[in-house]
């Protein structure tokens, strides 16, 4: 199979004669199991077109590498109304300013965001923030603090990212806002 990317979306274009049938009935599977957990995590998706001006302008910025404007967008989203409105976007506001922050060298301001995030969902846990915290830690020259950090994501990492063995914030496109359970 051969894959080829256009604008965020990725055709398949089956090599031999009868694999268009069996990498249509993949697709269909792989999208039942993607709705199914979307789900049970979620009480709505939103596709970025429909996200806030400001939520869109900072993942724009972030996406082009402008992180100090990434940070300022994410920052005025989540001091908005509309954080509350599109509540299920918050865990990904604070993540990809932390992810900013972390870019930029700024480890401090990086752990900071990530405080700022517990104390707003003090009942959440990702593996991608505490993997983030352990990589914020080692930079600024605390190695055990990152080990505890990066422990505490694999405890509550789910079967996929362990099978991976990657640090999960080095795939934000692929990040799944799942709390552990």
């Amino acid at each position: 199979m051969e894959a080829c990317q256009h604008a965020g979306a990725v055709r398949a274009y089956p090599l031999t004669p009868g694999a268009s049938r069996r990498v249509s009935v993949g697709y269909v599977v792989a999208a039942l199991l993607l709705a199914l957990a979307a789900a049970g995590c979620s009480t709505r998706s939103v596709p970025l077109e429909d996200a806030p001006l400001p939520f869109r302008q900072a993942e724009d910025n972030f996406r082009l590498g402008n992180y100090e404007k990434a940070v300022r967008g994410y920052q005025v989203f989540l001091d908005s109304a509309s954080s509350d409105e599109y509540e299920e976007l918050v865990p990904r506001a604070y993540y990809r300013m932390a992810m900013s922050e972390y870019r930029r060298g700024r480890y401090t301001e990086c752990l900071a965001v990530l405080d700022r995030m517990e104390r707003r969902l003090p009942d959440k846990d990702y593996a991608q923030v505490d993997t983030l915290r352990g990589d914020a830690e080692l930079a600024r020259g605390n190695p055990i603090s990152a080990l505890r950090w990066w422990e505490e994501g694999w405890k509550i990492a789910g079967g996929e990212e362990k099978a991976r063995g990657a640090p999960a914030h080095r795939r934000t496109r692929s990040i799944a806002w799942i709390p552990a359970r």
